[in-house]
């Protein structure tokens, strides 16, 4: 069985195993040509020779985890994870992963100085995106997603199918067999461990309640906030940030307290402008077609007449155009664009005055502030050049 999916996969790369990342690059030293269908916030968080640095790391990882038999010592298998691999990982913007690069080397405040922490930190920085890989399979399948990131889900595949779920947790060990082959002796092993077992867990929970959108009742901007904070506060910038923290050894900067309510404010905030790219931007959204609990159907249910309302549960997850059209006609009468723009004000605002109320060691709160300015479109880069 692993054999014949082995032989039509090979035929969606190309006729060698990708492994290096090469042949991304065009001729305007861009590393990848593909472009995600949909980009939810336009955040650069690393200079382009830092990127591509962490980038061209990516197929030694591959390596570390298939020739070196880091999960089983049968060929077919380990090929099986290179495909899968090469297919979900290296494809995206690497943004979680770049936060933790980026915020290592801010709380350090010094560039690499050997070639062992070199190797760390991509190490620490590749397994970020695998997880984020075993996430988007898990995702892909529960929403039924056609697309991911531009190609087709992986799950989708004729020959893939439900097989994916396997994928998924091959790829899921692939990122502990790892932490405990490399950083078994690190200082601070135990809590780097417990940082990937608590972003699985939190974006689990935000994803549950994510997917249960039969009852409108539940549809408040109280939810809204409970899923962004779980599915994307706690993966998108509690775990970067917090595992810098364990890997730097500076523990007294106390990021995973004095810092959560950033995080949980920057979760809310990148849900936010999620939702509202997927409403707005380009022609592959679906949060209406799947009636999801978005930060503009959650506001609009919050500010409708109890005609508009009418209008949003009667057309709401339907996947016809005329359907669409009245839910975002609804969206316009509301001015709901017009909030957007107020609500990025507001969160600037509020997330800032926590952080000069609240955080008191002078690297947490400047790297947080940073990370903010960033976040929200303010500054460029949270690694300067």
């Amino acid at each position: 069985m692993i054999r014949s999916q082995m032989k039509f996969l090979k035929s969606v790369f190309s006729s060698t195993r990708i492994r290096s990342l090469e042949h991304m690059v065009d001729s305007d030293n861009n590393i990848f040509n593909e472009k995600p269908i949909r980009e939810p916030v336009n955040m650069k968080i690393l200079p382009n020779h830092y990127l591509k640095q962490f980038r061209a790391y990516y197929p030694k990882i591959v390596k570390e985890i298939t020739d070196g038999k880091l999960i089983t010592d049968i060929n077919a298998v380990n090929d099986r994870i290179a495909l899968v691999m090469d297919y979900t990982v290296p494809n995206g913007r690497q943004t979680r992963g770049s936060i933790f690069i980026a915020s290592y080397n801010f709380i350090t405040g010094k560039n690499w100085t050997s070639e062992d922490e070199r190797r760390e930190i991509y190490l620490l920085a590749w397994c970020i995106e695998l997880l984020t890989s075993y996430i988007l399979i898990i995702d892909d399948i529960l929403d039924n997603s056609e697309k991911r990131r531009g190609k087709t889900s992986w799950f989708k595949i004729d020959t893939v199918g439900l097989n994916a779920l396997n994928d998924a947790t091959l790829i899921q060990m692939s990122i502990f067999k790892l932490l405990y082959k490399q950083l078994s002796n690190h200082a601070h092993y135990k809590e780097l461990v417990n940082v990937f077992v608590e972003a699985t867990l939190k974006t689990a929970v935000g994803q549950l309640m994510d997917c249960d959108n039969k009852n409108f009742e539940l549809f408040t901007m109280n939810r809204f906030n409970e899923i962004a904070i779980n599915k994307t506060g706690y993966y998108c910038f509690y775990f970067p940030v917090v595992l810098a923290m364990f890997a730097s050894n500076r523990p007294d900067l106390d990021f995973h307290q004095s810092g959560l309510e950033v995080f949980k404010d920057l979760g809310i905030f990148y849900q936010l402008q999620n939702d509202y790219m997927d409403c707005y931007v380009g022609n592959s959204g679906s949060d209406i077609q799947e009636k999801k609990c978005s930060w503009l159907l959650a506001k609009a249910l919050e500010k409708a007449s109890p005609e508009q309302k009418e209008i949003l549960v009667t057309h709401c997850g339907k996947w016809d155009t005329n359907s669409v059209d009245n839910v975002k006609q609804v969206y316009e009468e509301l001015g709901l664009r017009k909030s957007f723009s107020s609500e990025v004000e507001e969160s600037y605002k509020k997330i800032n005055e926590y952080i000069n109320t609240n955080v008191k060691h002078e690297t947490s709160r400047k790297l947080l502030k940073r990370l903010t300015q960033v976040c929200l479109g303010y500054k460029s880069y949270l690694l300067r050049e």
